[in-house]
């Protein structure tokens, strides 16, 4: 029994004098290293071993590290094999949890970077970008004798904040057929989480200032081979917000582009699931902001031939949003290849300023789409203007209903609800006439001015001679088209015509018959 005893204590003499030993080389390594004369040798022989394994220009102009979680890293310059800058940081700062490397865990606490200018890029027939040759460098390429491995835990990483000052990117991947420019004044970028193997990100908050980026779209230079198939990714973020950046988007290849100049932007609480094709927002507001939207007609033939080869994959699209605020915008929206109408509706040249939008309860999927408009005011490139829209809408695919419709423009007004019942979408244009129509107008104001605003050909019926020439209308409408009921339907129209009237119209559409 004294022997157990005495060998016992013998050996946690000897694991406490082992971990005193460690802790001691532990706190004799922390300190050394916070010598900046330490910190300029492993300066030196980290610039050194990388220099000699890449044959590349490496500086570093130095390095602090704050035991155990910070280190910061100044003057970072990094050559290619072509001499050319790939990477500069003038400052980058780490920090991290030590203690999570052995649970297997890459936790980065924050990552700030501060004057950043990195150059990526791979030419149209070779698919390795510029810094492969790092990544040839430092792998093992001494033949091993394969050993079956045992079973490992996987690595997780995560990162709770990111900070980014005065970043430039230039990314020419002639290659994949992409070509990016960006100058970015300040990120910042809290996250909740990040699991790469389950594609989660989960974001708390993301500040973008003055962002200036160019993207641009071309033929690729690799064979397109099918996407695999992978888990798409799941994205939440409870604020982002952009404010005072450009965005230029191109595609040479679609022969389409966008150009946002985005004053203030911000989203609140949003939840994309890409897998189920479900998006749900809180509140999305734009202000004072430029969206323009350019295309052609129709794609090259090209591209023609590629769609055919690509599998057509099933859109469910379920999209929800609790508010949307629109305030003071420009909208654009443009297919170059066809002629502008001038001084008349023109579905191909849209060009909306001063648009200011309230809505709730947005709902859209492949079966119903509903919102309610509180506030809608616009004005278009002819100087046509929507002074007041309000509605509370609901389209699926039996019914159309819009409830209390409200419509003002310089010279027309609308109140009224109205609602359409049919069996189906895709049979409506065949059995219009058993169309269901109920149209209440409390009280319709509608001048010539805007009807040949959106129909010009009615200019030569004797009607819409008198273009300024205004009809008021109330009454109710209801039935189906070829069994049609107006009760108290008045119409005064011109200086001296008025009508009042109720009345059953049947054989609608064929008006021969009716």
């Amino acid at each position: 029994m004294n022997k157990s005893v005495s060998f016992i204590k013998k050996t946690v003499k000897v694991i406490l004098w082992v971990l005193i030993s460690f802790l001691l080389l532990f706190i004799i390594i922390a300190v050394l290293i916070q010598i900046p004369a330490i910190q300029t040798k492993i300066v030196k022989y980290a610039t050194s071993l990388i220099s000699s394994k890449t044959n590349t220009k490496v500086e570093i102009k130095n390095i602090s590290i704050s035991f155990p979680k910070s280190v910061v890293i100044e003057g970072l310059y990094l050559e290619d094999t072509k001499k050319d800058t790939l990477l500069y940081a003038g400052r980058a700062k780490v920090n991290i949890a030590f203690k999570d490397l052995f649970n297997n865990e890459i936790h980065i606490n924050s990552l700030a970077l501060d004057e950043v200018n990195l150059n990526l890029s791979r030419t149209e027939t070779d698919s390795l970008f510029n810094y492969n040759f790092l990544l040839t460098a430092f792998s093992d390429t001494t033949k091993q004798i394969k050993v079956e491995p045992e079973k490992k835990s996987k690595w997780t990483f995560s990162i709770d904040n990111v900070s980014l000052k005065s970043i430039q990117l230039l990314y020419n991947d002639d290659y994949d057929g992409m070509n990016v420019a960006a100058n970015l004044k300040y990120l910042n970028l809290k996250m909740d989480q990040i699991d790469f193997e389950k594609s989660i990100y989960s974001i708390d908050e993301l500040l973008i200032e003055k962002l200036n980026a160019n993207v641009l779209i071309k033929k690729s230079g690799k064979v397109q081979e099918p996407k695999s198939a992978g888990v798409l990714p799941k994205i939440k973020a409870n604020n982002i917000r952009i404010n005072n950046s450009n965005i230029s988007y191109g595609n040479s290849v679609n022969k389409q582009s966008l150009i946002a100049n985005i004053n203030s932007f911000q989203l609140s609480y949003a939840s994309i699931d890409l897998e189920k094709q479900i998006v749900t927002l809180n509140n999305i507001a734009l202000a004072k902001s430029n969206i323009h939207f350019r295309e052609n007609e129709t794609v090259s033939s090209d591209t023609a031939v590629s769609a055919k080869n690509i599998p057509s994959e099933k859109s469910d699209w379920k999209i929800s949003v609790t508010s949307i605020d629109l305030d003071d915008n420009s909208l654009a929206y443009i297919v170059a290849n066809k002629p502008e109408k001038k001084n008349v509706f023109d579905a191909s040249h849209l060009d909306y300023k001063h648009l200011t939008l309230a809505a709730n309860n947005f709902y859209y999927s492949s079966d119903k789409t509903e919102v309610s408009i509180k506030k809608f005011t616009t004005i278009d490139q002819n100087n046509f203007s929507i002074t007041k829209f309000e509605t509370d809408f609901i389209m699926d695919q039996y019914s159309i209903t819009a409830k209390n419709l409200k419509i003002k423009t310089s010279v027309s007004s609308i109140d009224a609800d109205f609602n359409l019942k049919y069996s189906s979408l895709k049979t409506l244009i065949d059995s219009i006439q058993f169309l269901k129509v109920y149209v209440n107008m409390k009280s319709v104001s509608i001048n010539n001015y805007d009807i040949l605003y959106f129909d010009p050909d009615l200019k030569n019926q004797v009607f819409f001679k008198n273009v300024v020439n205004n009809t008021n209308l109330s009454g109710v409408i209801n039935g189906t088209i070829n069994n049609l009921n107006g009760n108290n339907l008045q119409i005064h129209t011109g200086a001296n015509t008025s009508l009042q009237t109720d009345f059953n119209i049947t054989g609608l559409p064929d008006f021969k018959t009716a």
